[in-house]
């Protein structure tokens, strides 16, 4: 897992790790809006100061990703945990399969 930050509920933290910024390719950061998806959004960190968003996720950018057959990959895990004692844990079954 990658580090990440969450605004507003990090937004100290953000400001301080953030605050001087300047964009790196050794140590690039993407914002992702909170309430978008497939990729729809994301911008690599430039200055703190130019989001405009008021919900966002920061996250370091991973360089050498995993990749299956050249190609990125993700994985949806949908979890029931109808119990604590005992614990009952039930995992939706749906296999997707892409080309």
């Amino acid at each position: 897992m990658p580090e990440t930050y969450i605004y507003p509920e990090e937004k100290n933290l953000i400001y301080n790790k953030f605050n001087n910024y300047i964009l790196n390719l050794t140590d690039l950061w993407i914002v992702k809006p909170s309430n978008l998806y497939a990729g729809q959004g994301i911008t690599i960190l430039d200055s703190i100061e130019k989001i405009e968003l008021n919900e966002f996720v920061i996250t370091k950018y991973i360089i050498n990703l995993d990749l299956i057959n050249e190609k990125k990959y993700d994985l949806r895990l949908h979890v029931l945990i109808s119990g604590l004692k005992p614990l009952r844990i039930y995992f939706y079954r749906k296999i997707i399969q892409r080309a």
